[in-house]
């Protein structure tokens, strides 16, 4: 699969390649937008920390606490109807 530049992207097919259900897009995406020095903001760094898949969730920790020095734990705490 051949990749673009995320600058290359409109915002509508931005988001439907964050919103993808396969985990290999979602993670590459995101990954792309962290290494692209594009600065995801607070509520969708919450989103993807809720995300079902432990690895998206770790991602989202990471750069919560390097972007904004934030603890993701505050967010699982006060979600007492998941589980993690």
């Amino acid at each position: 699969m051949n990749w673009v530049e995320i600058g290359d992207l409109s915002e509508n097919e931005l988001q439907k390649l964050k919103n993808d259900k396969s985990l290999m897009v979602k993670r590459k995406i995101y990954l792309n937008i962290f290494t692209s020095n594009i600065k995801p903001t607070k509520d969708e760094l919450h989103n993807l920390a809720l995300d079902r898949n432990p690895s998206l969730r770790e991602l989202a920790r990471f750069y919560l606490h390097k972007l904004y020095q934030e603890d993701a734990y505050g967010i699982y705490q006060s979600r007492h109807d998941e589980k993690f």
